[in-house]
């Protein structure tokens, strides 16, 4: 037990975690109340005050149970969840209708909130002066739903057509932060506008110049573009992204001009002017840019020119990568890009631990804003876990201090079904100690073969 006088971190956020879901019931009253003031004449009525006993599922505690939702039965959850009389426990069609009255925006005001409170407060645990930003995108699937053509992904057999939302997150690698999120339809994906997007938010929020250069966004092939630098240039941030072989259909297949000669490993700085007007195409030290090339900089009056430096680095005998960054060459060493860039590496473990243990892979909902709420409240529970896994500095227990043959670092996997059952429970005690019991191993260099699985069409029957 823990007494008031000494209270845990973990406690701390549980107990601001409850005080936010008030505001959500605040929300909703306020949104009905505009709702009903006026009547068809124009004239107003009173005030309407929301009723909780009505539904039998109060809406703090039906955000709080959304937050910690698994992918079973809604029924069978309700239930394990004990967070009601077992003779008192809602239907499921009862937790659906008070999910519907929820706003969205409130869902996702509980996210920013999650990520303003708990990540600029944090300190970095990388020894580099760099913040690295990961940014990743990955499709949440739901039941197929003709009547959202915006999000309906048709095949050839209608058994397996899905609809699809787009999430595009930026993850601080270093902290394991989600820190923006941006959605899109499924048809509407653009994971290169989205990638600019945080960008722009995350040098805004910094005002010296100086600062924003160690602002360091690293992205993977998918993301390669002449608008990448240029973005960066102007708004003065960093950036490393893996690029595609000259002999590919990448950026780099129209500039095999200038680079180096000897092929094998190179680290080559270019200098090179972006244009659109055609009278200057193939002339040294231009790059003509086709009209559907997306460059928002670069119009067909304003040039732009831009230092880039590309950085062929062998990882093995037989395998290769390229690097596009703007980093400088004389203080960035090849050795030191290969370290930053491995660094990001917990942005695509984010999505596996979003859509596997906190199981956004098989939403309840069956249309594009009851999945939306369920994905707002993950990204809330996967800070939630992070605050609290890594709030400490020291989360590494060195093999020289335990005698073990490898370093060990705390298990996020298994934390997550601990604060689940922290934030559903009213319990005072002391999570940390919990938490500091699990631990993996830290294997570095493992070479291990990815085992593709065909995907299977999950079955939604029991959902409600």
């Amino acid at each position: 037990m823990v007494t008031n006088g000494d209270q845990c971190y973990s406690l701390s956020v549980r107990n601001a975690f409850l005080e936010q879901l008030q505001t959500i019931r605040v929300d909703y009253e306020n949104l009905m109340n505009e709702q009903r003031k006026m009547t068809a004449d124009g004239k107003r009525h009173n005030k309407f005050s929301c009723r909780d006993s009505s539904t039998e599922l109060p809406i703090p505690l039906c955000v709080r149970f959304m937050v910690c939702m698994k992918s079973g039965d809604i029924h069978q959850e309700l239930t394990e969840s004990r967070l009601f009389d077992p003779t008192k426990v809602p239907s499921g069609s009862t937790y659906c209708q008070t999910r519907n009255k929820i706003p969205l925006q409130s869902l996702q005001n509980l996210f920013q909130w999650s990520s303003n409170t708990y990540y600029w407060n944090t300190k970095p645990a990388g020894t580099l002066d760099f913040t690295i930003f990961g940014v990743d995108g990955s499709e949440i699937s739901y039941p197929a739903n003709e009547d959202e053509p915006d999000n309906y992904i048709k095949t050839r057999s209608a058994i397996k057509a899905r609809n699809v939302i787009h999430v595009n997150a930026c993850v601080d690698t270093d902290r394991m932060f989600i820190v923006d999120v941006i959605c899109q339809n499924g048809h509407d994906k653009d994971e290169r506008s989205a990638h600019y997007e945080f960008i722009k938010r995350k040098a805004m929020r910094i005002p010296n110049l100086d600062q924003r250069k160690f602002l360091l966004f690293t992205t993977d092939r998918g993301y390669e573009a002449w608008n990448l630098p240029v973005v960066a240039s102007v708004y003065g941030v960093s950036y490393l992204c893996r690029i595609k072989a000259e002999d590919s259909n990448g950026i780099l297949s129209g500039i095999k001009n200038l680079l180096p000669i000897s092929r094998n490993s190179f680290d080559w700085n270019i200098t090179i002017t972006l244009t659109r007007d055609s009278s200057k195409k193939g002339r040294e030290g231009y790059h003509y840019l086709n009209p559907n090339v997306f460059c928002e900089f670069v119009t067909p009056e304003k040039d732009y020119t831009i230092t880039i430096r590309v950085t062929k680095i062998r990882i093995s005998d037989s395998i290769t990568e390229y690097l596009f960054s703007n980093l400088d060459k004389s203080i960035y060493s090849k050795e030191c890009l290969k370290k930053l860039y491995f660094r990001r590496w917990p942005c695509e473990t984010t999505f596996s631990f979003l859509k596997y243990p906190l199981c956004l892979s098989s939403p309840h909902g069956s249309s594009c804003e009851p999945v939306l709420k369920e994905l707002w409240c993950r990204l809330t529970m996967f800070n939630i876990v992070s605050t609290i896994v890594y709030h400490d500095s020291d989360i590494v227990e060195k093999k020289e201090n335990t005698g073990r043959k490898y370093d060990y670092t705390r298990d996020f996997s298994s934390s997550i079904s601990d604060v689940r059952v922290f934030l559903l429970s009213d319990e005072e005690y002391d999570l940390d100690q919990v938490i500091r019991r699990q631990l993996r191993p830290i294997r570095e260099k493992k070479p291990t073969e990815r085992n593709k699985n065909p995907r299977k069409q999950p079955c939604f029957g029991h959902r409600g």
